[in-house]
This record gives structure tokens, C-alpha cells and sequence, in this order.
């Protein structure tokens, strides 16, 4: 189903325990705003990639509801000053490894079984994004980006990060909106 533009109706932000009245009462609401993080459970007590784990039975729900709506993200919701307060910290399923070279070719390269010439360095950071039980998506973000991305530990609000790394308000709504970074409100 293509998605539909936007537009004001009624919509329901989406939890576990809402599942029976979603399943129900689909066709009375307008959309659905699904917050990624609920499909995964924290698990303190492991490491590695095993400290958290996928709810499948939650994503089954969602692929069944995705055929019927057009679904997404939930945008964060601050907005004005509460924006510019809110702390955004690094997304659990996400993790960011820095290169000096481009991570996403001498990846390339190194999975041929080749080394990967010589290249100029820089500064870049390689996101991996766990996306699904054993599947890794590979992001390559640039300078500034990365910069971002480490320094978000939800300990320093948007307008901190910004004045300390010289960079507008929106690269943050960006890395949120893609799903790297958690905004939460400031306190």
C-alpha cells in the first residue's frame, strides 16, 4: 500500500498492550505510530549481541497491521524549546566503529579477499545497525555525522551538542528520523 500524504486525522500511538483493539478497530483510526524500540527487549545482565533481543511475535503483528496501513517511525515528538533541551543518546540496536578511510569500500574489499589500496585518510564512522535476528545493515556517515552520533549519550542536550560541534539542530532530527538516535525530553 502506498503511503498517503499528509494529512489531520486520527491516530494512535502504538503498545504491546493495545494489540487486540488495534487488531479490531483497524479501520478506525488513520495511522498508527509505531516507536521501534517497543519491538525489543533489553537484557542488562548479557553482552554482546545478545543483550537484545527481537519480540518476533510483536513483529509478526506489525507486518500484518503494515499490510492494511502505511506505517513508519514515530518522528520525535518535541518541538521549540523542548527541542533544542531534549537529549538524544545513541538507539540500542545500533553500534559506531570510526575508520580512517571510507568503512564501506575497505569493507568491499576486504570481502572480495582483497586489501584495500592505499587512499587518503579522513575521519569516518561505520554504523551497524542491527535490523532483524542475525541480519546487520552497514552505514557509512560522514565526518560530522559521526561526530554526532558518538558524542549523543543522552547525557547533553540538542543545544549543547550543536554549539560544541558547530552544527545546525536539524543534522540531530535527521540521525532521529533515521532511526540512530533516541531524543528523549530534557530534564
Amino acid at each position: 500500500m502506498e503511503p498517503r500524504p499528509s494529512r489531520l486525522g486520527v491516530g494512535l500511538s502504538y503498545q504491546g498492550p493495545l494489540r487486540d483493539f488495534v487488531r479490531e478497530h483497524l479501520e478506525d483510526f488513520d495511522f498508527l505510530e509505531v516507536v521501534p524500540d517497543i519491538f525489543w527487549t533489553e537484557h542488562p545482565e548479557r553482552e554482546g549481541a545478545r543483550r537484545f533481543e527481537e519480540n518476533r511475535e510483536a513483529v509478526r503483528f506489525l507486518d500484518w497491521v503494515a499490510q492494511a496501513r502505511a506505517l513508519g517511525p514515530a518522528e520525535p515528538p518535541l518541538e521549540g524549546e523542548a527541542w533544542y533541551e531534549a537529549h538524544p543518546r545513541l538507539t540500542p540496536w545500533c553500534r559506531i566503529v570510526p575508520f580512517r578511510r571510507e568503512p564501506l569500500g575497505v569493507l568491499r574489499e576486504l570481502s572480495a579477499g582483497r586489501l584495500p589500496p592505499e587512499a587518503p585518510e579522513g575521519e569516518y564512522t561505520l554504523v551497524l545497525e542491527s535490523v532483524a535476528p542475525g541480519r546487520v545493515a552497514q552505514h557509512s556517515m560522514d565526518a560530522l555525522r559521526g561526530r554526532l552520533l558518538r558524542a549523543s549519550t543522552g547525557e547533553r542536550s540538542v543545544s549543547h551538542l550543536c554549539a560544541g560541534l558547530d552544527c545546525l539542530p536539524a543534522l540531530v532530527r535527521e540521525l532521529a528520523g533515521r532511526g540512530f538516535l533516541q531524543v528523549t525530553p530534557g530534564g
